[in-house]
């Protein structure tokens, strides 16, 4: 059993080694051509672990974001804070006011 998974870890590693030589662009790999270090790929144990070591290219860091300006909270808005102080009845009579006049203009009955 332990054999058969030494077996199964040193294959996995050596076709993940092998898939990422060919996904890598051409004239990124580091030390070697490309076509070599696909070859020193199926190198048991050793070749696998080169690659990942010395043959890989380096990631790029992410690009960092930049905060936003303009972003701010919904108190620092005077539209919001204003809206806060309307009575609610106000406001209920303004949607309806809008409601009936949306109704008329495409000509149904605004009291239905």
């Amino acid at each position: 059993m332990g054999k058969a998974l030494l077996v199964i870890s040193v294959l996995v590693l050596t076709i993940y080694a092998f898939y990422d030589v060919l996904a890598t662009p051409k004239g990124a790999a580091r030390r070697m051509p490309k076509w070599a270090w696909a070859v020193l790929a199926f190198v048991p144990v050793i070749g696998p672990i080169l690659w990942l070591c010395f043959g890989r290219p380096r990631r790029r860091a992410m690009p960092q974001r930049r905060p936003r300006d303009n972003a701010s909270g919904p108190d620092d808005d005077p539209d919001f804070l204003r809206d806060l102080n309307r009575n609610p009845e106000d406001v209920l009579e303004e949607w309806e006011k809008e409601y009936r006049r949306k109704r008329r203009a495409h000509g149904e009955d605004p009291e239905r």
